[in-house]
């Protein structure tokens, strides 16, 4: 299957990975996104300068598409702009994106979410969550203006599933590492015992994450779907059930933790629509599961 997808925040880390992705795989892809273009783009086909919280009719935009996957954001806090505005310009967005694609006549939209809506990841203390693993069902508490923007979205994203019959997925992506930064994740990571357990030492390699999209894109399903994107087994240099102990304390449990799996469980999305994430990262190296170790 090929076709026309429209993606926005197609400049950003995780949109230049899904617009590769895409035009890897021969879709035609329009490229949305506030920021000038920074030269060439690979893989895009077309580039319109929006600001999506501003513009509320994107039919034009949008029509012909096959898909619009919507992934532009302010993408958390603490970047010089106001938490309100954080939260009102990513509602905006949101709402001007999913209406817009049902009024362009657009069957399939997949909408980028956040693990924050759980209200474990952020905030100034840890929140343990209250079993695990932590699927798409679990409780969600957003903390933040971020995290409710988020939670928010996929409030959105099921109205317009039920109002106009299009199929929504909302992907609920932890931190994003992308194999540039390598030293930088990591040295972030081991060196924040206490995030990487309000975080559930959960991530995702952002060649796993544009994967995730291109399936939920691609895949079929009905309504509005919420699906976890995430490495398959956790990041820490201990092992997880003495780690959970300690951060935690004793919680309802079905999972094994033998092995270090995920605890932000990405099985619904294996489940249904087959994704099968391909890169663990260790302190050492990024393991490609289809080939060996690279730097």
């Amino acid at each position: 299957m090929t076709g026309r997808v429209v993606v926005t925040g197609s400049a950003g880390l995780l949109g230049r990975r899904i617009v590769e992705r895409f035009a890897a795989d021969g879709w035609t892809v329009v490229g949305v996104d506030a920021a000038p273009p920074r030269g060439d783009e690979p893989g895009v086909a077309e580039r319109l300068a929006v600001d999506l919280s501003a513009v509320a009719d994107l039919a034009g935009p949008f029509a012909g598409a096959d898909a619009v996957v919507h992934a532009a954001a302010i993408p958390d806090l603490g970047r010089g702009v106001p938490e309100a505005d954080v939260l009102a310009h990513n509602v905006a967005a949101t709402s001007h994106v999913l209406f817009g694609a049902a009024a362009a006549g657009v069957r399939r939209v997949v909408s980028v979410s956040s693990q924050s809506v759980l209200g474990l990841s952020r905030g100034p203390d840890l929140v343990p969550p209250v079993r695990l693993p932590i699927d798409e069902d679990h409780p969600c508490r957003p903390r933040d203006g971020y995290a409710l923007s988020k939670r928010m979205g996929e409030e959105i994203a099921a109205l317009v599933a039920v109002r106009h019959g299009v199929a929504v997925a909302s992907l609920r992506l932890p931190v994003v590492w992308d194999p540039d930064g390598f030293a930088a994740h990591v040295a972030k990571r081991l060196g924040d015992p206490a995030q990487a357990a309000r975080s559930n030492w959960a991530y995702v390699d952002a060649r796993d994450a544009a994967s995730g999209v291109f399936l939920a894109a691609t895949r079929p399903f009905d309504g509005h779907r919420v699906f976890n994107i995430a490495a398959a087994r956790a990041f820490c240099d201990e092992p997880l059930d003495r780690l959970v102990l300690h951060h935690y304390g004793p919680i309802p449990s079905t999972l094994d933790l033998d092995g270090n799996p995920a605890l932000f469980s990405p099985d619904r999305a294996r489940r249904e629509i087959g994704f099968a994430p391909r890169f663990e990262w260790t302190p050492a190296g990024i393991r490609d599961t289809h080939t060996e170790i690279s730097p």
